[in-house]
């Protein structure tokens, strides 16, 4: 997602537990954890109405097999 390397995730966890402190960082970790999981629930139900809206439209557009045969006449 973010292309980090495992050396800069090392990096980043070393600066998180000077700037944080030890006994903050795990209520930090959950509370991450809950955020993206929330924010990926978000954007699954986004791009599953969005995905049912279009086809949806699609359908619409799509002429009946009745409308196909008055067209030909």
């Amino acid at each position: 997602m973010f292309n980090l390397s495992f050396g800069h995730m090392i990096l980043l966890a070393a600066i998180a537990l000077i700037f944080i402190g030890p006994q903050q960082l795990p209520q930090l970790a959950k509370i991450l954890g809950k955020t993206i999981a929330e924010l990926k629930k978000a954007a699954a139900e986004v791009t599953s109405s969005v995905v049912a809206e279009a086809t949806k439209e699609e359908v619409k557009k799509e002429p009946s097999p009745a409308e196909e045969k008055k067209e030909e006449s």
